[in-house]
């Protein structure tokens, strides 16, 4: 068996624990293989060999940890099915070989691979409008641009009263990898009425994210 996609010198860009038996890999196809740099979503579903999948979360998570955009950045030497097993309908066996992570074998029920369709800056923070609003209370974006709003610790209690703080920080976190992951230097955004840098806005959504995790 083969998959649909080669993933030899791909990278490796996010994970997602969905549940104790159930993860996903981001990964974005060499653009040797795929010119448009496809980025695709890899799921794992009704894994059995939990302490192995465990593990390997773990170690990502470290690497995530070392990272300072919050992007994973590690090249793929190889996901396939296990040429050492065979795989049939919900009985499925991966091997997974990704640099600076020891190699992992997967026994899962189901894989679904699904493409990620690149997200428009303005339509993510649009995702979450009201959240972005409460901070606009030195002027209107329309006139002032980015310096009408107020990053404040007072303004983000109130920001994240409506929302699941830990939905709210995800949220944040796709926002820094998107924004990263732009090829733009500078990044327009209509909402915020203003063509910045993409750091700057990195950093405001970074500081946003302390700012949470210190709220008790």
């Amino acid at each position: 068996m083969n998959l649909s996609y080669t993933f030899h010198d791909a990278i490796v860009l996010s994970y997602e624990q969905e549940t104790i038996n159930r993860f996903s890999l981001i990964v974005q196809l060499n653009k040797v293989y795929y010119p448009s740099e496809e980025t695709v979503k890899l799921t794992f579903s009704g894994v059995f060999n939990e302490i192995s999948m465990h593990r390997f979360i773990s170690k990502l998570q470290e690497c995530t940890e070392d990272s300072s955009n919050n992007i994973l950045g590690l090249r793929v030497d190889s996901i396939q099915y296990d040429s050492k097993k065979i795989s049939k309908t919900d009985d499925l066996y991966f091997f997974i070989n990704i640099d600076w992570i020891d190699p992992v074998k997967i026994h899962c029920k189901k894989f679904h691979i699904t493409r990620v369709k690149k997200m428009d800056f303005d339509d993510l923070i649009k995702q979450k409008e009201s959240f972005w609003q409460t901070y606009e209370t030195f002027c209107v974006a329309g006139c002032c641009g980015i310096d009408a709003f107020d990053f404040s610790i007072t303004n983000t209690k109130i920001a994240i009263r409506e929302f699941n703080k830990e939905h709210i920080l995800n949220y944040l976190n796709d926002l820094i990898k998107i924004t990263y992951l732009s090829d733009e230097q500078f990044i327009s955004s209509h909402f915020f009425c203003e063509r910045m840098e993409k750091e700057k806005y990195i950093r405001i959504f970074k500081n946003i994210t302390k700012m949470i995790n210190d709220i008790k």
